[in-house]
């Protein structure tokens, strides 16, 4: 894989920030990751550009990836992946339990929330409807790409 060019590191960077924010003001009942953040579900071992698990699915084994779907997990497009790509890897996530996905697209500056039947598009802004399950984490569109505004 090759590695991330500048607007998905800036990117990654503020939606890492935005999570961490709220995980920060809404105590310790979650677990943010990020740094292609690892999971196996089912066969399938998947890395996220962010994710939030429940504290409680913490992973207890050496491997330290996580056996259970995010409550959200969230991809950021890079040079070499476009809208189709991102909605595929929402659907995987979606079919393995997962209930929010958000795809970030920095060359758009847009948001793609992909919920079980539905995707919603935003721009800037615009706010993130509150996931369900992750009370309160509602950035601004905005937020999610400020050092590509900067």
């Amino acid at each position: 894989m090759p590695p991330c060019g500048v607007n998905q590191q800036k990117t990654v960077a503020d939606l890492a920030r935005a999570l961490g924010n709220w995980r920060a003001a809404n105590g310790r009942s979650f677990i943010v990751g990020t740094n292609e953040a690892g999971m196996k579900l089912g066969d399938d071992v998947r890395a996220a550009d962010a994710a939030i698990w429940r504290s409680a699915d913490q992973p207890v084994d050496r491997a330290g990836v996580f056996y259970v779907a995010p409550v959200l997990a969230c991809e950021v497009a890079g040079r070499y992946e476009n809208e189709s790509a991102l909605l595929s890897k929402a659907e995987w996530y979606l079919g393995h339990g997962t209930k929010t996905v958000w795809l970030l697209f920095p060359a758009e500056l847009q948001v793609l929330i992909v919920t079980s039947g539905k995707v919603v598009r935003l721009k800037a802004g615009d706010t993130l409807d509150e996931p369900d399950e992750l009370p309160g984490l509602t950035p601004v569109v905005d937020d999610l790409f400020s050092q590509l505004q900067d």
